[in-house]
């Protein structure tokens, strides 16, 4: 249950950026620098360079008074009516009385009132803080009215909705960077995220109502971490699946992921990124390499709760010509008890995906029989059961659905003349355009309460010909996101 929420301005609240940018890009031009909006994003956006970028070596008094010039500026266009973004209000009224909110925002006071003289928003609020507050809070955590701490300090569960201001305003409180808080980019995030309940709290509105969008590592082998939360956060993504990083495809070994894991938590986090799984190379089927998959597992286990993912996924494998799919099953059993007893296991949902041997789901719940145990579940790859299983997803979901704890999506089209075909004459495209019955399986889950993760599995690092992230991510989002809204 949710009982307080920060709320950020800019973008969340109302949108300023169109404003922002013109008072900008006139004081700028007073000096004789023209700037587009390409410029701002890059500057402002992105790097959070703002006009210092553009001035070279100009001195700090002359810099103040172009900054000067640039807040009269975006006074004087925000004075000329500012309107909350369409639906905000009536997601602040369901809330208001039900939960403790507040604004915290890096906007300046005076353009926060200004703002705000015309929204009628602020009475939604028990209180707000701005820029000139943060001496007061940065590194203690700021105080509510009455001497009570800001929510994640002092025991509630926080929701922190929009930008930095509400994360910067928590980072380094007593209760740590990730307890018991969740973060969402907008008001229609949040807004898909929770619900308010007949007696009045609030609630997790998933469960079929409402799963989540996160893409693979495999789809970007060329990005470093830091660009992994700008573009994920920039692309619509709710989390990441790591299934390597760069140069490295364990990246249990990585300092990232070791000795400065809460850097990289804190990264994700100020990204709104979840981390949705841990992808392992784990081969449950496979007893002659126990002790390997073991040490992985060991490995696996503190980063995963570490980064607060739930999933970590495994292989079936296994030698399928030496061994009937009961005998492999078998052996998968064994294998996984043995994960299953060590330190933490059973905190995290451990899912085998349906992938070499194991793609038709009758022999998945071979498996899935022998393992009855809560913490082990089914992967299901929908376009391995469609296109290599040559089932259809009720077939798949009759089988395995009530097990299912993660998923893999990709689209493709039978097109064996094509340059650029795999082995079995398939190769994939943009999802949503290709032959598969992604949209199926996804009503399917949506219809019967699934609450968990449709990862995007692009995998650049395996076929190089396939699109850029930058351009195939953003698609995918867009398309996924109308399917489980």
């Amino acid at each position: 249950m949710l009982r307080a929420i920060l709320w950020d301005n800019d973008g969340v609240l109302v949108d300023t950026e169109a404003l922002y940018f013109p008072a900008c890009r006139d004081a700028l031009a007073a000096r004789g620098i023209a700037i587009d909006e390409t410029d701002y994003a890059a500057t402002f956006l992105k790097t959070s360079e703002g006009i210092k970028a553009f001035v070279g070596d100009l001195g700090e008094a002359e810099l103040e008074a172009l900054r000067q010039r640039r807040n009269q500026r975006y006074s004087e266009l925000l004075r000329q009516g500012m309107q909350p973004i369409a639906g905000g209000e009536d997601v602040l009224k369901a809330l208001h009385g039900k939960v403790q909110m507040g604004v915290v925002t890096s906007s300046r006071r005076d353009h926060f009132e200004i703002i705000h003289a015309s929204t009628g928003l602020l009475a939604y609020f028990d209180f707000v803080l701005v820029r000139e507050d943060y001496a007061l809070s940065a590194g203690h955590g700021a105080q509510w009215p009455g001497g009570g701490r800001v929510p994640g300090g002092g025991g509630f569960g926080a929701g922190i909705a929009g930008g930095g201001g509400g994360r910067r305003a928590l980072r380094g409180s007593a209760a740590g960077p990730d307890a018991g808080r969740r973060f969402f980019r907008s008001l229609q995030n949040f807004e898909r995220h929770w619900r308010v309940g007949a007696a009045g709290a609030v609630h997790d509105a998933r469960g079929g109502e409402n799963m989540k969008l996160s893409f693979t590592t495999l789809g970007c082998p060329d990005w470093d971490l830091d660009t992994i939360c700008a573009k994920g956060s920039e692309y619509g993504y709710d989390g990441v699946d790591f299934r390597g990083l760069q140069e490295t495809m364990d990246v249990t070994q990585l300092p990232a992921f070791t000795s400065d894991i809460a850097e990289t938590r804190a990264k994700l986090q100020d990204a709104g990124l979840e981390v949705s799984g841990i992808s392992s190379s784990i081969r449950v089927c496979v007893p002659e390499k126990l002790e390997d998959h073991l040490e992985e597992a060991r490995r696996s286990i503190p980063v995963a709760k570490e980064l607060g993912c739930g999933a970590i996924r495994v292989f079936g494998n296994g030698d399928a010509q030496a061994h009937s799919k009961e005998e492999l099953a078998d052996m998968g059993r064994e294998t996984m008890e043995k994960i299953l007893e060590l330190d933490g296991a059973r905190d995290l949902k451990w899912v085998f995906e349906t992938h070499d041997q194991w793609i038709k789901a009758v022999d998945c719940k071979l498996l899935l029989d022998r393992i009855p145990d809560e913490a082990f579940g089914v992967l299901w790859d929908m376009g391995h059961t469609a296109r290599v299983g040559e089932e259809s997803p009720e077939e798949t979901y009759a089988a395995v659905g009530a097990r299912v704890g993660y998923t893999h999506i990709k689209d493709a089209v039978y097109d064996p003349e094509h340059a650029e075909a795999m082995k079995d004459g398939w190769r994939y495209v943009v999802p949503g355009t290709g032959q598969l019955p992604l949209k199926e399986a996804i009503a399917l889950l949506k219809e019967n309460g699934y609450d968990g993760w449709i990862m995007f599995e692009h995998e650049k690092r395996w076929h190089r010909e396939l699109e850029e992230p930058e351009k195939i991510f953003p698609l995918f989002s867009a398309w996924a996101g109308l399917l489980i809204g």
